[in-house]
């Protein structure tokens, strides 16, 4: 009798051990960006790029400023990089999360931002489809040529 409940207890530890592993294996989530940045008429070099997830609140909607100092899952930082020597770069990262992420590429610059402290940044919000469940990003999401001197509505000195 022993050594059938020694049994059933091998099985129940063995399925949840898999149930688990497939359950983590559902969450983790890439996402993949690429693109140029110049200033002007000339490559914009060693701009720092950064891909976060942005973590929503119960709404789905993103989380404010004032919700962020409350949550107990801040942003994550996925991946950080630079442009390089022509101004291009390349981001990918992977996170585990529950629900869809919401990826949000971060770009720190001085372009027009010359001799005063701080970096200009600016936010790119990735769509969702540009994300998908696995260890790597199917689809990349493809800035194209972006002038950082542009003047957006979200656009902070930091």
């Amino acid at each position: 009798m022993l050594r059938f409940w020694f049994t059933i207890f091998l099985v129940l530890l063995t399925f949840a051990n898999l149930m688990r592993t497939y359950r983590v294996e559902r969450m983790i989530q890439s996402t993949a960006i690429r693109g140029k940045f110049i200033c002007g008429q000339k490559p914009a070099i060693g701009v720092r790029v950064k891909l976060f997830e942005q973590d929503n609140n119960l709404l789905n909607q993103p989380i404010t400023t004032d919700e962020y100092m409350l949550t107990i899952n801040p942003d994550d930082v996925l991946n950080e990089t630079y442009t390089d020597d022509d101004g291009q770069f390349f981001i990918n990262g992977t996170t585990i999360e529950v629900n869809q992420i919401q990826p949000i590429l971060k770009v720190y610059h001085n372009c027009l931002h010359d001799g005063l402290p701080g970096f200009r940044k600016i936010h790119f919000l990735v769509p969702y489809h540009f994300t998908n469940y696995g260890t790597y990003a199917e689809k990349v999401l493809d800035l194209g040529i972006f002038n950082l001197e542009a003047i957006l509505p979200i656009n902070y000195i930091k």
